[in-house]
């Protein structure tokens, strides 16, 4: 039985037209499904204030509430979802039209009906032919029966290759700049550097990431660098200045060191970026 607590919260939500969290209507349509007191049209009214689509599925694996969300999402014809269609009827109409997985239609109709009968959670991604990404995750409910959403995950999907994109491009100029381009921690200590920062320093990515910049800074260099180093780390100022590299075999290397910091979301810096030119010819 749904309780009291649970009953009013969905009202506030419903009556507000403010979304309900999906752990709760898992909760309260299982609960629904058993208490003639808790009516259809609170519990449609519930559905329809839920971002995601909602599709719902008795014991006998067949549709007993959705919402307009889920319509939506899959283009439904007018008055072709009704209570008491088998939801295999729902997935074989879906794999007509491509939207249920591409090659193998009828083995994802067994497992997605398996999964129902079983009762087990699951999450999935499915890419539409138009290109939407929809997140399905399904839950049993407590007294028998599923509750399965969607999300469309179009947009943080496509930032996420967007994203993946540009670090390919970042990471392919670090890789092949002309300049040495280091990145440390506000210590000084190495986490990163390129080919062209080890041929400069003399030494390899090992053994710079085992290092501090000021370990391989001139002394004569190393007061004025340090000084520059603490204020960018205090106030996020940037710096650019000729010093000199001491090498393992002992000699000397003049290089111009432009150092910028990197903020982290508060806007305080989080790392150091140093971009090193060979000035010595």
């Amino acid at each position: 039985v749904v309780g009291a607590s649970s009953a009013q919260r969905l009202v506030d939500a419903a009556i507000a037209g403010h979304e309900v969290p999906l752990e709760d209507v898992v909760s309260i349509v299982g609960g629904a499904s058993q208490a003639l007191e808790f009516s259809r049209e609170l519990l449609q009214s519930t559905l329809e204030n839920v971002s995601q689509g909602i599709s719902v599925v008795d014991t006998d694996l067949k549709l007993v509430a959705w919402n307009r969300r889920y319509i939506e999402m899959y283009a439904y014809p007018p008055g072709f979802l009704r209570i008491g269609q088998p939801i295999e009827e729902v997935l074989r109409f879906n794999a007509a039209r491509g939207r249920l997985q591409n090659g193998d239609s009828e083995g994802a109709i067994e497992r997605r009906l398996a999964h129902l009968a079983r009762g087990t959670p699951y999450t999935l991604q499915r890419t539409g032919p138009d290109g939407t990404v929809l997140e399905i995750r399904g839950n049993p409910m407590p007294g028998g029966g599923f509750v399965t959403s969607y999300t469309d995950v179009t947009e943080y999907k496509r930032a996420e290759e967007a994203l993946r994109e540009s670090q390919a491009r970042l990471q392919s100029i670090f890789d092949q700049s002309i300049a040495g381009i280091a990145r440390t921690d506000l210590a000084g200590r190495f986490v990163e550097v390129n080919d062209r920062y080890c041929v400069i320093t003399g030494r390899s990515r090992e053994q710079l990431q085992s290092m501090r910049m000021q370990d391989i800074t001139a002394p004569a260099d190393l007061g004025e660098n340090v000084k520059l180093f603490e204020r960018l780390v205090r106030a996020g100022t940037g710096f650019t200045m000729d010093k000199r590299y001491l090498r393992p075999d002992g000699t000397l290397l003049w290089v111009n060191n432009s150092v910028t910091a990197v903020n982290n979301a508060a806007g305080r810096p989080q790392f150091a970026v140093a971009v090193v030119l060979d000035i010595s010819a």
